[in-house]
């Protein structure tokens, strides 16, 4: 049997028929088409021609035969594209190296984790760039990358944005949002086959299975939920239309709560879709009615970033986690000093080392020293140079 299987090529008014891309939610989607069977291939099925700023594209993998042709394609099938030249298809998920993400996370310097810090404080900087993985770009200056990392820990891609003061998004002269894997196909770094298929932002969190999943439509919007109610998974299904089922299935077995945007049609459009993830995937799935009277197209990242309360809120719970750990480290390294004796600098450093385990420059040492300086030791001048003693 020979399939006739291709992006449909069949013009409407002279161009292909599109449809409402399924991770965009665009209507620039060109779907699969069997000629044979004169009918389109499931809806995941497709292209989206935004492949700069969305770059959808799934062929018919192993998991199409075996559901609609109860077989495996052979390999001497090819796929026939709108592309002039061949592709190779790729039965499986693409995904990068790990590498691209930890070399993004090395130099942490970007404008969205500026806002972080100037609107929450230095403390929940570094507690969101770990629990989100947010990463550096040099693509565009200041610019992040919200790096979309799945349940099994492989890196899909990293969706580059660039962020301006009090989280403003930068789109002129144009919209400033790229994805990692097409610079590096681009550079020649990544096969042309790559296809991307999205997960959930944030979906390495689902690793903890203790926690009740809240979804939202932006990274950004994910992200401050987190720092509001840390207690839940915070997801982002990346637009409106971007909540699938393919997506919703790393959710079997867990409770749900939908926050769509504060907009009624994308209330009962989120409120359609938490019927099929109930009644076709049998997941416990509700949707938020906060802030239920608005209607005017903002989310919970805005009405988060415009609460004082809700700042405040933030600001004082990642202040006293920094107070928690101090405290702690004071009372882990008090047992190993002597009120009878007094140290040097060098001797008590030496002391907290070996007390601790760790090299003289860990972060452990030094902080510990300091904390104990201020709190906890008493400065004692001697002929030559000071000395410390337990209080």
């Amino acid at each position: 049997m020979s399939l006739q299987i291709s992006l449909d090529k069949r013009t409407y008014n002279h161009a292909p028929k599109k449809f409402h891309c399924p991770s965009c939610g665009k209507k620039r989607y060109v779907r699969y088409y069997d000629e044979e069977k004169q009918e389109y291939l499931p809806e995941e099925y497709g292209r989206c021609d935004r492949e700069e700023k969305c770059g959808y594209h799934q062929p018919p993998d192993k998991e199409y035969f075996r559901r609609r042709l109860g077989e495996e394609p052979p390999q001497h099938r090819r796929f026939r594209t709108t592309s002039a030249k061949a592709q190779t298809v790729q039965p499986t998920i693409s995904t990068l190296s790990i590498e691209y993400l930890k070399a993004s996370l090395q130099e942490p310097k970007n404008n969205f984790l500026d806002c972080i810090e100037e609107v929450f404080g230095s403390n929940s900087r570094q507690a969101t760039q770990k629990q989100f993985m947010i990463g550096r770009s040099d693509h565009w200056n200041g610019a992040n990358v919200f790096w979309q990392v799945d349940i099994n820990q492989q890196v899909r891609s990293g969706k580059i944005m660039l962020y301006g003061p009090n989280f403003r998004r930068i789109k002129e002269p144009f919209n400033h949002v790229h994805w990692v894997h097409s610079l590096l196909q681009k550079k020649g770094l990544l096969p042309q086959y790559f296809q991307l298929q999205q997960c959930f932002f944030g979906e390495h969190q689902l690793m903890d299975d203790t926690k009740v999943v809240a979804i939202v439509e932006s990274a950004k919007t994910a992200v401050l939920g987190w720092l509001w109610k840390p207690n839940y998974i915070w997801l982002s299904a990346e637009g409106s239309n971007g909540l699938t089922l393919e997506k919703c299935k790393v959710l079997k077995g867990r409770k749900v709560i939908l926050f769509p945007d504060f907009d009624d049609q994308c209330r009962e459009k989120w409120t359609n879709i938490a019927y099929e993830m109930l009644f076709e995937l049998g997941i416990e799935v509700s949707v938020s009615d906060y802030q239920k009277e608005r209607n005017d197209g903002t989310d919970l990242g805005d009405f988060i970033l415009g609460n004082p309360d809700l700042i405040h809120q933030v600001q004082y719970e990642f202040e006293d986690l920094e107070i928690f750990k101090r405290v702690n480290l004071v009372a882990a390294a008090m047992p190993c000093l002597r009120a009878d004796i007094l140290y040097t600098a060098d001797t008590l450093r030496a002391t907290i080392c070996e007390h601790f385990g760790q090299q003289s420059d860990s972060k452990m040492v030094i902080r510990a020293i300091e904390y104990l300086q201020e709190e906890r030791l008493e400065v004692v001048e001697g002929e030559k140079e000071i000395y410390y003693r337990l209080l």
